[in-house]
């Protein structure tokens, strides 16, 4: 499924809302909604630096073709866009697509993107380094690292580079707008809920859902749905689910585990719809505070070796503690 084109921007325009320049002033239920909302985000849009680690288990699967596909991703990102200094390192192990009763590809690959001062590098090996320069790029864009002021807003993880600037700033706009499809309610066990309901585009009903924990503030899951036309009906086309801890007084996300739907065109050019599950655990070493490299980013270049050792990040420390 590697080769299909998919279509997720019914998903994203669920967890955006659908604000508009002439909406009224936001009624006081709203503006309990925005004030969760700005504090998750704000908390995200606090986190300048970062060391660490990030594995992804990811399973697809497709009713239609009977075909599923596993994925372990392991990754170690050490980022500080300010004094430039960045290094991704993945390692991915798959089993490829394959029909039931066939047996198991496994493969394995290991990429390291790394910057060094106004340009950047990537190399797949056994493949040649490529580097490319920053003057009119960022390093998210050739490295495509998890962007986390997203979190939250769309699915888990969309790297840097995936959208471009405009839809950045219309992003962290829209999250912090109050609109009239917005409603705020209180759920039981100290709970609240923030629904996001669309209907500017019938019969294509855009339904969003995050809840809160209101003991800490923190996100707990989203939910968004949207109208079907083959079923003819709601159906939910994404739930993820949050765990946060503390890393230098700032709140982390450590575990996400989500389900989505999706399409797409196949090689066919015939449309395929399949679902895919996912559980990311993370591991903080470093956040706002200095990081240290015992080697520069670049030694990553030459050898594999090196670039595992850096994955496993063997004799680090992890820095969170639970919630207060």
């Amino acid at each position: 499924m590697r080769c299909l084109r998919i279509e997720s921007a019914l998903v994203f325009a669920v967890l955006l809302g659908a604000a508009g320049a002439d909406e009224p002033a936001a009624n006081e239920d709203q503006l309990e909604a925005l004030s969760l909302l700005e504090s998750h985000y704000a908390n995200l849009d606090s986190i300048d630096s970062v060391d660490v680690s990030i594995t992804t288990t990811r399973s697809r699967f497709s009713v239609e073709k009977g075909i599923w596909e596993d994925v372990e991703v392991r990754q170690r990102l050490v980022l500080d866009e300010k004094n430039q200094v960045g290094v991704l390192a993945t390692l991915q192990k798959f089993v490829g697509t394959r029909e039931r009763e066939s047996s198991e590809d496994s493969r394995s690959r290991v990429v390291i993107a790394v910057r060094d001062g106004g340009r950047a590098a990537t190399r797949q090996f056994p493949e040649a380094a490529i580097w490319v320069s920053l003057a009119e790029r960022t390093f998210g864009s050739v490295a495509h690292y998890p962007d986390f002021r997203f979190l939250g807003h769309y699915p888990f993880p969309i790297s840097a580079g995936a959208i471009s600037p405009a839809q950045v700033q219309a992003a962290l706009k829209v999250s912090r707008t109050a609109h009239s499809g917005m409603t705020y309610s209180l759920l039981p066990q100290r709970k609240a809920a923030i629904v996001f309901r669309d209907e500017n585009h019938p019969p294509d009903i855009r339904l969003g859902k995050r809840v809160f924990d209101l003991e800490s503030n923190q996100l707990e899951s989203v939910r968004a749905s949207g109208w079907v036309r083959s079923e003819k009906k709601m159906m939910p086309k994404l739930v993820e689910q949050f765990q946060w801890k503390l890393a230098n007084d700032i709140s982390v996300p450590v575990v996400v585990t989500g389900e989505q739907r999706k399409s797409g065109i196949g090689p066919d050019r015939k449309r395929i719809v399949w679902n895919e599950q996912y559980d990311i655990s993370l591991r903080w070493f470093a956040v706002n505070s200095e990081l240290k490299m015992e080697q520069s980013p670049t030694d990553f270049l030459d050898d594999m070796n090196k670039v595992l050792q850096f994955i496993e990040a063997k004799g680090m420390k992890e820095i969170t503690r639970e919630l207060e």
